[in-house]
């Protein structure tokens, strides 16, 4: 299963090799719907609690300044 983000996070890789043996076939499947709703709704800030969703940006909004400030 890969999760593809803004330019920063390009793919999150989740190896389930070892808990297939406990999973019925198709089970991870089943549940991409629902990844990719979740995953969207994060990205547009339509979820729950979006007020605290400013960590997703955050790579993407620092700049170099910023970190020679906090140096």
């Amino acid at each position: 299963m890969a999760i593809h983000s803004d330019k920063n996070i390009k793919t999150m890789k989740i190896n389930i090799s070892k808990a297939q043996q406990f999973l019925a076939a198709g089970a991870v499947e089943a549940l991409e719907p629902q990844v990719k709703a979740a995953q969207k709704a994060l990205e547009e800030g339509t979820c729950a609690g979006n007020d605290f969703l400013g960590w997703l940006h955050l790579p993407s909004s620092i700049t170099p300044d910023f970190i020679k400030e906090i140096n």
